[in-house]
């Protein structure tokens, strides 16, 4: 595939199936929009037993090309996908993320952000104006520079979820950069291959959660990383300001003083899945302690609440499509804000109690 010259960039498609169609439309479009690269496929054909992350690192060893890009087999490449990701490189990055759009159009990641408050990563959902650092990214695409990342190996404890956060985070802990570029849009059909909310989905994940912030956020690393590297970026620093106001807010008797405070936060929030529902969970132990003759104080926070929670962009922080939007305003309607929400807890709490952590068939998609 390509041109006549060496190349210089290795592209490695983890399937579980190439006959499936999404699959060989992957492919299809990486050989139709790109040129002097090499096309490397991890196919495991369902193996109960495979490792994304181990196979990333096995393959690793031997790419001899400067440049390695790993990509899911729901993934849809456009023209110039490459020199764009290419062209976002700088002395100090390390590893370049695209733009996504899922299956309906939707914006659904520009990159991953994660606080210790939060306790885990999630999609960003906005489109930047140019490159950008982020925290990590998501391995559904990302290209990496391998004279700076090729002796920091994927952690294969992970079993499906967090192994690219984390690696992400081992890069800025090495003196490197994570950038998102906008000049790259690709098309993300994420769940094409497992589905989401399904009890092994909810299994696997709630097992590499743990890891991660025994790991992460236990252990001070994360936090090491936002007081270090990330403090001299304004857009990384801000996602920590914000999370920090969050975590720190107060609003627990009568009286007014903290109502600019609060329109504020929830107006900073309503971007960012991962905070605004921090600042949910928050606003609902405030509701427990403030006296009930505060009747006006509650009206206002419930309200916010309920403005916050029906426009909670889905989970992984991909775009909501317009029949879930519609879905959770009803249930909103219809339950009330802290209905809905126990309504969620209660639906989650099942699927990950229905179904502990095994081996399963998942592929790396």
């Amino acid at each position: 595939m390509g041109s006549g010259k060496a190349a210089k960039v290795t592209i490695v498609v983890v399937t579980s199936d190439l006959r499936r169609p999404f699959a060989a439309r992957c492919l299809d479009r990486i050989k139709r929009h790109t040129a002097g690269a090499e096309l490397m496929v991890l196919d495991n054909s369902g193996s109960a037993g495979f490792s994304h992350p181990g196979e990333m690192n096995r393959s690793a060893r031997s790419i001899e090309t400067d440049y390695v890009a790993y990509m899911d087999d729901d993934v849809h490449v456009a023209p110039d996908w490459l020199e764009g990701l290419l062209a976002a490189f700088d002395d100090t990055t390390a590893a370049v993320t695209p733009v996504h759009r899922d299956r309906h159009g939707l914006l659904s990641y520009s990159g991953i952000y994660v606080t210790s408050e939060s306790r885990r990563g999630e999609h960003l959902i906005d489109r930047p104006r140019a490159a950008r650092e982020v925290h990590t990214y998501c391995s559904a695409l990302v290209l990496l520079d391998r004279r700076k990342a090729g002796s920091i190996r994927m952690d294969d404890r992970y079993r499906k979820y967090f192994f690219d956060h984390v690696h992400g985070l081992e890069l800025w802990e090495a003196g490197h950069k994570v950038i998102c570029t906008p000049d790259v849009e690709v098309t993300h059909l994420s769940g094409a291959t497992l589905t989401r909310f399904s009890p092994e989905i909810e299994a696997l994940y709630t097992g590499d959660r743990k890891l991660f912030e025994s790991e992460w956020i236990e252990s001070g690393r994360l936090e090491r990383l936002e007081k270090g590297p990330w403090s001299g970026y304004p857009h990384l620093k801000a996602l920590k300001e914000l999370s920090a106001r969050i975590d720190l807010f107060r609003c627990d008797g009568p009286g007014s003083a903290c109502v600019d405070d609060l329109r504020a936060l929830a107006a900073e929030a309503g971007d960012y899945n991962l905070l605004r529902n921090l600042l949910v969970r928050k606003l609902e132990n405030t509701l427990e302690a403030i006296p009930p003759s505060s009747e006006d104080q509650k009206k206002l926070i419930e309200r916010h609440v309920q403005d916050l929670v029906a426009f909670v962009p889905g989970r992984g922080g991909a775009a909501t499509a317009a029949p879930e939007r519609l879905l959770i305003g009803a249930l909103v309607r219809l339950l009330g804000a802290s209905g809905y929400l126990s309504l969620r807890r209660s639906v989650g709490d099942w699927l990950r109690g229905s179904c502990g952590p095994k081996e399963s068939g998942e592929s790396g998609a």
